[in-house]
């Protein structure tokens, strides 16, 4: 008998988070809002930049976080308190999407801080709601209760329906997640009520989905897929996709667990190829975790292990803890049932310190199951005894019932393995009482077998055949064909047992009968059709065959023997004709077979290849100092980052040191992995440099790296070897003297400036605007890389410049200038970029930002990027 385990994890997990309705803006709402922002004033330009960051929640952390905090940069200075609230809990947003929950908090409740100061309830109801959610999601279910209820009384007064509509839905998830199905479908339903009334067909879809949930975690699959079935219906009709997926899954699940899996299939590919088609990676994840539980259940450990490994890696890239746990735990499952305990046990200890880590507590029961499991199995049943009453403590906390039922069913086996069957009997009985209150119909069926086994390995027989039928009886009434199967063999040797044969027969063939019907559907069926094919193409053959030969026997009579001897020479023509082109064919099959094998190869390297770099960028944007690094040392900033490739030659890089703030924009030789392999030297440099030597002059810091660079990479004068480096500019801001260090390696530095600036070495007026009022300025780098040349051992120039108020900086790989497009496919060119440079000045630097993305993608137009791009803009 096996130990009872929640197979159903990462799929109960991950529905709990699609369970929220989540607003998704296409590209060209955000370019309209986009298109919005210079004609709005203070506060309202404030809101529509706070509807900008909202748009990108889901789909872009940077930018929902970029323009959060220019919203909130805006809303300080214009002491506009709601939009402070506002662009807090935005930020806030972005966070919680990327699973980040601490700081995630943090935010939210600098936003209900605020909104409760001035008196702001649509700030207050919205921040309570969102804090409630994560407190739910760690398992902090009075506290997610108490701020659901303030935040629902909240809505309430303010007659906000959608408010009130997502808060009951919010108490609909915090009550299933406790396992209280019935009061869940009660707030589920009153969710519905509302959107129905408001005629979005969108959120009636959604609403319609937690029903589904509420009603299938009651046993009552039947009616689950029924509203699941109305909520797919809807979201075709609309083209609504994300509840086309949401629903076309919950449907394949109820399919999975009646044991239907090729209707459950079709459903899960549907999904998964329009997740994919979306960019939907929940779906893709449950999807792919949903193939790897049918492979399980049908024995092909392999290929479940291969689905579960994908969803794996999948979350380990968007580093969602929970998700990995679970994935982590139906890893372990498998590796359980191939006996590999070890290993099995590994897993799920990863597992449970992840989900201590979350604090994830009905995940965490759950883990602590498992562990049981294994030391039981291993006959450890001291250690098994104390992972299962922790699990146990925890489901009484929780109030979880279905997580007690599971943890009872597991000790009543451990004390069936110890021979102490009363009290083994005692937990099975327990298990099964919840399993009723629960109204899971199907938990009974399988409680109920349970004892059946019981009572069979204590050979009363009378008793398991009792049990047993009982099961069989719930089985046939919810289908659950995995159920009937194990039902019949166990009453089939029940039979054998008490030496009636004939009985025995008659179930066995019941079991083989429905094991075929379950696995072999489509394979009897493709079968038949292939026999059916065979038999006609046979047929036909003997007919033509009995035709010629006939034919033959005439012609022979007819003929002279003159001819036979025609014919025997023809015969052995085509017969070595024919082996020839069977030979050739033989010989292109096996050749196009090896090529098949090869492109194939050719694809997974290719694929494991992008895998790497994909996850290379990751480690790149890791060390790449964060975006909003420089809002405290400047007024207004940005940073435009474009790499060609996946990962970039170019890379910035900035620090703090003595309170003066080093700010630097380099271009590594090469572009791709040559150049990002550069660009982390560089960035490993750089922190080594200022570590070991704290404040040093600009150039001092640059001729310091090319030291670096150079021992590094091993570099000497020879002509044939690759003069690898990069190029740079380095800015060093003191703020208390109001003074610039500026120091560059072929790329300078431009300043713009409305008062004429003292003129240099190095300084070069270079363009003034229409009005005569802007000069934009170049501080010329030397004409040297960072790395081996012909001027290796001549030192960097340190230019020297007294900073003013309203100065502009900007400092810039070549990828811009060099970018081919527009008209006759030329060069952006560094003219142009002038041009463009003080023609922006009237706009703030997050506009700049955009005009200047926007204009070389207009003017890259079909033409390939063919360089990095990277650009920083600075405002003193």
């Amino acid at each position: 008998m096996a130990s009872k385990i929640n197979k159903k994890q990462s799929i109960f997990l991950i529905k709990l988070f699609l369970a929220f309705s989540l607003q998704v803006f296409s590209n060209e709402n955000i370019d309209s809002l986009k298109n919005l922002v210079p004609g709005k004033r203070n506060n309202d330009k404030v809101k529509l930049i706070n509807k900008i960051s909202k748009a990108y929640s889901q789909s872009n952390f940077d930018s929902c976080l970029f323009y959060a905090n220019q919203a909130l940069v805006l809303s300080e200075e214009y002491k506009y308190k709601q939009g402070q609230a506002d662009s807090y809990y935005r930020i806030a947003d972005a966070y919680f999407y990327q699973y980040e929950y601490s700081t995630a908090l943090d935010n939210y409740n600098k936003s209900l801080s605020i909104s409760n100061k001035n008196e702001y309830m649509q700030g207050s109801a919205n921040a309570l709601n969102a804090i409630g959610i994560i407190h739910m999601f760690r398992s902090e279910y009075d506290i997610a209760s108490e701020k659901y209820e303030k935040s629902l009384n909240l809505y309430q007064q303010l007659k906000d329906e959608d408010g009130i509509a997502n808060t009951y839905n919010n108490l609909g998830n915090l009550h299933l997640f406790k396992g209280k199905n019935e009061k869940a479908y009660e707030y589920y339903d009153k969710a519905l009520e509302i959107k129905k009334a408001s005629g979005n067909i969108k959120d009636v879809a959604n609403a319609l989905i937690n029903l589904g949930n509420a009603l299938e975690s009651m046993g009552d699959n039947t009616k689950a897929l029924d509203y699941y079935s109305e909520a797919y219906k809807l979201s075709n009709d609309i083209i609504f996709k994300p509840a086309i997926i949401k629903s076309g899954i919950n449907i394949g699940l109820i399919y999975y667990s009646l044991g239907n899996y090729y209707d459950a299939i079709e459903f899960f590919q549907k999904a998964l190829e329009m997740s994919q088609e979306t960019g939907d990676i929940s779906g893709m994840a449950i999807s792919l975790s949903s193939f790897g539980n049918i492979y399980y259940d049908v024995g092909d450990f392999e290929k479940s292990l291969s689905f579960h490994q994908q969803v794996l890696k999948i979350y380990e890239e968007l580093a969602n803890k929970d998700g990995i746990a679970s994935s982590l735990y139906s890893i372990g499952v498998i590796y359980s049932d191939l006996g590999e305990y070890e290993l099995a046990l590994t897993y799920y200890t990863d597992a449970l310190k992840l989900n201590r880590e979350t604090g994830n507590i009905k995940s965490l029961s759950n883990s602590l199951n498992s562990i049981g499991n294994i030391f039981e199995i291993k006959g450890e049943f001291d250690s098994a005894l104390v992972y299962y009453n922790e699990a146990l403590d925890i489901n009484e906390a929780m109030e979880d019932n279905e997580g007690m039922a599971i943890t009872i069913h597991n000790l009543g086996l451990l004390y069936e393995i110890k021979e102490d069957y009363n009290k083994a009997i005692e937990y099975y009985n327990k298990s099964l009482e919840i399993e009723k209150l629960l109204g899971n119909e199907k938990g009974v069926a399988i409680s109920l077998q349970n004892i059946g086994t019981l009572y069979k390995n204590q050979e009363k027989f009378t008793k398991a055949f009792d049990y047993y039928m009982q099961s069989l009886a719930l089985a046939k009434k919810i289908n659950l064909r995995n159920l009937l199967k194990s039902n019949y063999k166990n009453i089939s040797e029940v039979y054998q047992s008490t030496g009636n044969c004939e009985k025995a027969l008659d179930y066995y063939i019941s079991y083989s009968i429905i094991k075929d019907t379950i696995f072999n559907e489509e394979s009897r069926k493709q079968i038949a059709e292939l026999e059916t094919k065979y038999k006609t193409e046979k047929k036909e053959a003997e007919i033509k065959l009995l035709t010629k030969e006939q034919a033959l026997q005439k012609a022979e009579i007819a003929r002279k023997n003159i001819f036979l001897l025609s014919l025997t020479t023809g015969i052995i023509l085509i017969v070595l004709l024919a082996f020839i082109i069977y030979r050739r064919y033989h010989e292109k099959k096996k050749a196009n077979t090896l090529l098949a094998k090869q492109n194939e190869e050719i694809r997974r390297q290719k694929q494991d290849i992008t895998d790497s770099i994909t996850y290379a960028k990751n480690i790149q944007t890791a060390v790449l100092p964060p975006i909003d690094f420089l809002k405290d040392k400047f007024s207004e900033h940005f940073i435009l980052y474009k790499p060609r490739d996946i990962v970039s030659g170019d890379f910035y890089w900035m620090t703090t040191i003595n309170n003066k703030t080093i700010v630097v924009a380099a271009d590594c030789t090469g572009h791709g992995v040559p150049g990002a392999f550069m660009s982390m030297l560089g960035v490993t440099f750089l922190n080594e440099i200022m570590s070991k030597f704290g404040e040093l002059p600009a150039n001092e810091i640059i001729i310091e790296l090319r030291k670096h660079i150079i021992t590094s990479l091993h570099q000497s004068k020879e002509e044939r070897e690759r003069k690898d480096g990069m190029d740079l500019s380095l800015c060093i801001f003191d703020f208390e003297q109001m003074e610039l260090q500026f120091s560059g390696a072929y790329n300078s530095l431009y300043i713009i400036r409305s008062k004429k600036l003292p003129n240099p070495r190095n300084l070069e007026s270079l363009i003034v605007d229409e009005n005569g009022k802007l000069g934009l300025y170049e501080i010329k780098a030397d004409r040297m890389p960072i790395g081996v040349s012909l001027k290796s051992g001549e030192p960097f120039t340190n230019n020297l410049l007294k900073l003013e108020r309203n100065d502009s900086f900007y400092i810039f790989s070549d990828g811009y200038v060099d970018q081919f497009g527009g008209p006759g496919e030329k060069k952006f060119n560094r003219k142009q970029f002038r041009e463009l440079l003080i023609n922006l000045q009237e706009r703030n630097m997050f506009d700049q930002k955009e005009i200047l993305d926007e204009t070389i993608e207009k003017w890259k137009g079909d033409c390939l990027q063919i360089d990095d791009i990277l650009v920083i803009g600075m405002r003193v």
